[in-house]
């Protein structure tokens, strides 16, 4: 293969990843100005003025920034589609992006979309489209549809894994622990005792 060929190659590999990136906003980078953060192009073309503290990259046309310890979500065109008020939000994952704060829990889908989680003190990400949720001291999961499918009655949950979950329930001062499927089921018997 000559040398002309294998530049041809290159070029159009790099066209082909850039014209997919200039799709979501992934070639945006995070550009400082003094202490504020903001967006350029790789022209270093300001796209995003620099209003923020902190910024992370673009994922799904979606990216974190951090103004007055809160964070929020922008878009390409630095519209504000998560509010600024939240103290945490995590990378998406399984098409939904965790988020904490002002005394509630919700995801946000890869369009923005605000779901909040009013009934549970705690929440964890999605593994195998399965959420770990938290009512006072008690854990169940929810589904991707947000819908409670194993309600909160366990001790300690783990997340799933090949189709199930570790659960743990009470008996005194000793925990016995056995695996649920997707449905609740037990399919391996809580009947070994793990102390604590």
């Amino acid at each position: 293969m000559s040398k002309c060929s294998i530049k041809v190659i290159i070029v159009v590999l790099l066209s082909v990843l850039f014209t997919h990136c200039s799709k979501n906003g992934d070639d945006l980078i995070p550009y400082r100005d003094g202490k504020r953060w903001g967006f350029s192009d790789i022209d270093k073309n300001i796209v995003v003025p620099t209003n923020y503290v902190k910024v992370e990259r673009f994922q799904n046309g979606l990216a974190k920034v951090y103004l007055n310890s809160k964070v929020g979500m922008i878009n390409t065109s630095g519209e504000e589609i998560v509010p600024i008020i939240y103290s945490g939000i995590k990378d998406f994952k399984e098409g939904y992006a965790l988020y904490w704060g002002n005394n509630e829990y919700g995801f946000i889908d890869e369009g923005g979309k605000i779901i909040p989680l009013p009934n549970y003190t705690n929440v964890k990400e999605f593994n195998e489209g399965m959420a770990i949720v938290c009512k006072g001291s008690k854990y169940g999961f929810i589904n991707t549809d947000m819908v409670e499918v194993i309600k909160p009655r366990y001790r300690d949950v783990g997340d799933f894994s090949n189709g199930r979950a570790l659960v743990y329930s009470s008996t005194d001062d000793n925990r016995k622990c056995g695996y649920i499927d997707k449905a609740g089921n037990e399919i391996v018997p809580k009947n070994r005792e793990v102390h604590i």
